[in-house]
């Protein structure tokens, strides 16, 4: 008899699929056990693994991605979708370049309806938290979890934002754990989210006037871990350079305030926005001393080394 994997992505029988993907659907419940859901996931990673036409891929990739809808409590939803990251997590070292492809399908479809989770309870605080946390804590909270998931979840987390039309709060809580790879030492990561994120954003604005709130908390967002401490230097001016980017698609000042990002009509206190654009001008790092100036310096430092040898000698 044909396992569950097997049934999930037979061929040349979409009734056979259909009949598969009820009976997990069927099987799942709020009180589903963790080690039940961590099963349940091992069964669908690998069905996704023998998924070889691209059609049986996509369809199979959006039932998955749906069955978190199956969950009507949000702890027992953050549960699968923690079960989800760990099951791909753990086995993202087996795959190769032909099979990873359809496993970034497989993140972006989730992400999809974990937004669509959230959306039908009216973006609710505690789904917001329970779906962002999940994918936060799963797949981009640690260093050493791989750079291919967290480069994929830069390249479309804007895009699926935008799709199911997240309310403010909702962007910038999905948003916040992926920007928060602008600190690190990882330059390939950096690079992708102020490409994909934050060149994203500003591009948006363009187009769209509704795009310019999510922009803005994305160019406030920047502009503070610019000035943290912790931010490695080399990656400084690169950030300096998005916010400038962002504030000249926005509208907005260089230093954008929190309450001017949460509230577009809102209007901030003259010598506020003095100072900080005093602030953001001082902040980007010293220009570089000319070839001449160098010179010169060297030259002086010659000139007190020699003046010390001599009194030495005297």
């Amino acid at each position: 008899m044909p396992t569950l994997q097997q049934r999930m992505v037979d061929s040349t029988e979409p009734a056979t699929r259909k009949k598969a993907m009820n009976a997990l659907s069927d099987f799942l419940r709020d009180d589903l056990e963790d080690l039940a859901m961590r099963k349940l996931w091992r069964s669908i990673f690998f069905a996704m693994w023998l998924a070889d036409m691209a059609p049986v891929q996509t369809e199979l990739a959006m039932n998955v991605g749906k069955t978190i809808h199956r969950f009507r409590d949000v702890a027992a939803a953050r549960r699968w979708l923690a079960a989800f990251c760990g099951t791909v997590r753990g086995e993202w070292d087996r795959l190769d370049k032909y099979r990873v492809d359809k496993y970034y399908m497989l993140i972006r479809h989730v992400l999809r309806q974990g937004l669509a989770f959230c959306a039908k309870r009216g973006w609710a605080g505690d789904a917001v938290a329970a779906v962002g946390g999940a994918l936060e804590a799963g797949f981009l909270a640690e260093p050493r979890y791989p750079a291919g998931i967290k480069l994929h979840y830069a390249d479309i987390v804007l895009d699926e934002l935008t799709e199911a039309s997240a309310p403010l709060a909702a962007a910038e809580a999905f948003l916040a754990p992926c920007l928060a790879g602008l600190r690190s030492t990882d330059d390939p990561l950096v690079l992708r989210v102020l490409d994909r994120v934050c060149g994203n954003a500003a591009g948006r604005c363009a187009d769209d006037d509704g795009a310019k709130p999510v922009a803005r908390a994305v160019q406030a967002a920047v502009y503070g871990i610019a000035q943290d401490e912790a931010t490695p230097q080399r990656h400084r001016s690169k950030l300096y350079a998005a916010v400038k980017a962002l504030a000249a698609a926005t509208g907005e000042r260089v230093a954008p305030s929190k309450k001017r990002a949460a509230d577009p009509d809102a209007e901030d206190d003259d010598d506020d926005e003095e100072d900080d654009e005093e602030e953001a001008s001082a902040a980007p790092a010293k220009a570089k001393p000319s070839a001449k100036q160098l010179k010169l310096k060297a030259r002086k430092r010659l000139k007190q080394k020699a003046a010390f040898f001599q009194k030495k000698k005297k």
